[in-house]
């Protein structure tokens, strides 16, 4: 059955596949955001609500959940490397910024909120479980983010799972890895150095990393994230504290880079379990189809599925 779903951030590097995929399953879409940037979604302009506003906003989030009839929310905004330069604001967005949506859930009834979290939660990966050995990171593993951008995000998870407790809200997070697709480049240039590598050697540029031996990384790519999230926001089950770790199905793929990456416990998206109850909880996603070894999704190498893909620009 078709439902009212509020994607904050759904013109983002994954907001945008989350907005597609919504709006092609039928539900009744509404975007907010602080951009009206619609290149990667002008062929569905006219085909879900454009709102311009932030997660600062508390009144705003209330009024739009109620007067548009919400049911479920994907939340997917945050700001990243601007934490590290500015840590108020990365609190003010990142941290308040999800209070505000949890809060407005609460008020609203909302049936469900999903959040994107990160793999900065565990900051530097040591041991067994870093380089050369890359033995996977169970969910549990201790979190000590060396990062702004990861205290936020671990922040948020926290908020999030005592409004579960506290307050009801059904509320599920997503630790992702490394992401990879069309748009990323665009919307998070600064950090997106896999996009970068890839968007140059199809432009028949090279590119030089200046750091790092080899080392493993989990790869996402960002349509199939898309699709895990849109399964998160409305997988049946227990209702209470469910908390996901989002990865590929892959072996590490070899590059040059500063450190390990922390990789999950269980292979696939069934890595989902609910906290407490120690059982997985199976989406029945499709496998990630991220890079495997040195085989890219074979969609970025045609250049992508979608009008207007096919070229990060």
């Amino acid at each position: 059955m078709a439902e009212r779903v509020l994607v904050i951030g759904g013109m983002g590097a994954i907001g945008m596949w989350v907005t597609r995929e919504l709006v092609e399953l039928g539900h009744t879409v509404v975007v907010l955001d602080t951009r009206s940037d619609f290149r990667f979604l002008r062929d569905i302009e006219g085909k879900f609500e454009y709102l311009a506003g932030d997660v600062t906003d508390l009144a705003r989030l209330v009024h739009i959940l109620r007067n548009g009839a919400i049911t479920r929310v994907v939340h997917l905004a945050a700001i990243l490397w601007q934490c590290e330069e500015n840590p108020p604001l990365g609190l003010q967005v990142n941290v308040q910024g999800t209070i505000n949506v949890l809060e407005a859930a609460r008020i609203t009834g909302v049936r469900r909120v999903a959040f994107t979290s990160a793999k900065a939660v565990y900051g530097q990966i040591r041991g067994v479980h870093a380089h050369p050995h890359y033995q996977p990171v169970p969910e549990d593993a201790p979190k000590n983010p060396d990062s702004i951008y990861g205290a936020t995000k671990l922040a948020a998870e926290h908020f999030g799972l005592h409004y579960a407790r506290k307050f009801g809200v059904d509320f599920v997070a997503l630790r992702l890895a490394t992401l990879y697709g069309p748009g990323r480049l665009a919307r998070h240039g600064a950090v997106a150095m896999m996009s970068e590598m890839l968007e140059r050697a199809r432009n028949g540029l090279g590119m030089q990393i200046t750091k790092g031996t080899e080392q493993g990384d989990d790869l996402l790519y960002t349509p199939d994230v898309a699709s895990g999230i849109v399964r998160a926001v409305f997988a049946k089950g227990p209702g209470l504290q469910h908390r996901f770790r989002a990865r590929d199905d892959a072996r590490p793929v070899r590059r040059g880079g500063s450190r390990g990456i922390s990789r999950s416990e269980d292979r696939g998206w069934s890595g989902a379990r609910l906290l407490g109850h120690g059982k997985a909880v199976l989406l029945r996603a499709r496998r990630w189809s991220g890079a495997q070894s040195a085989r890219l999704h074979p969609e970025v190498l045609a250049g992508g599925r979608h009008p207007g893909l096919r070229r990060d620009t």
